[in-house]
């Protein structure tokens, strides 16, 4: 179960700054891998979405990226099913 970080760790600070990680790059890798990841997921959802529609791959791929929300692009493939 998720924790308020001051129960985890009463004095840490947060910054949201796009230089956070220049001084930590192994944890710049971790999050390029985790975008990546999702990225990687994203991409073959929309390879998933035309098998299952037995469509064009163009139209089909581009009409998935216009959907937004986690929620949304489930229900398209659960729908497509």
């Amino acid at each position: 179960m998720p924790q308020p970080l001051a129960a985890v760790c009463a004095h840490a600070t947060i910054s949201l700054s796009p230089h956070s990680l220049d001084d930590k790059p192994h944890l710049a890798r971790c999050v390029c891998s985790i975008i990546s990841a999702s990225a990687e997921i994203d991409h073959e959802l929309s390879l998933l979405l035309v098998h299952i529609l037995g469509a064009d791959e163009t139209p089909a791929i581009a009409m998935f990226d216009t959907l937004r929300g986690d929620y949304i692009r489930a229900k398209a493939l659960e729908v497509a099913r």
